[in-house]
């Protein structure tokens, strides 16, 4: 719990791995969240329409290993 009280009264940015936002639902939804939660920004990163391109985006992120990913929407399982 400490820790949570401590992320909320500092500024933070997420980092959000998205479908790409054709029609502007999930901007919109995003600055919605920020309007609610003003110390908190979300950087969108539109993923691929392709699932092969967009699985190559993900698995390169992952790989570094920095923690630059916070959030992934994903909808499709990938055999290893």
């Amino acid at each position: 719990m400490v820790n949570f009280i401590y992320i909320v009264n500092q500024k933070v940015e997420l980092t959000l791995y998205f479908h790409p936002d054709k029609l502007g639902f999930i901007s919109q939804a995003i600055e919605e969240f920020e309007q609610q939660n003003p110390k908190i920004r979300v950087k969108l990163i539109e993923l691929p329409d392709d699932t092969n391109a967009k699985y190559e985006v993900l698995n390169n992120a992952l790989a570094l290993e920095d923690g630059s990913i916070d959030i992934i929407d994903a909808d499709v399982i990938w055999p290893a």
